[in-house]
């Protein structure tokens, strides 16, 4: 697993997406000690991120974002086409030397 992002859902489950080399996503319960995989991510991230939003319509969703990004619906147990990243910024750094 490579290039993957995880996030805390409760006290007992993580969700886990490898956005990089098997594009698996799988929810963690640590009581049984259980992986259960879920639908896979469609596409590869590398480096992305990911987190856990709260839609009043939806109910709870994991985000995973770089240059696009996917939602997985944890009621429904899928993922649907997220919106494009934010804009990319130029980063300057400047250093005062005396």
């Amino acid at each position: 697993m490579s290039h993957h992002c995880q996030v805390r859902l409760n006290s007992t489950h993580v969700f886990v997406s490898d956005a990089g080399d098997s594009l698996r996503s799988y929810v963690l319960d640590w009581t049984e000690g259980t992986w259960r995989q879920v639908e896979s991510i469609s596409r590869r991230y590398g480096g992305g991120a990911c987190g856990r939003i709260n839609g009043a319509s939806r109910g709870e969703e994991v985000v995973v974002v770089q240059d696009l990004s996917e939602i997985f619906s944890l009621e429904a147990m899928e993922w649907r086409e997220g919106l494009g990243s934010p804009p990319k910024k130029n980063m300057h750094v400047s250093v005062n030397c005396k």
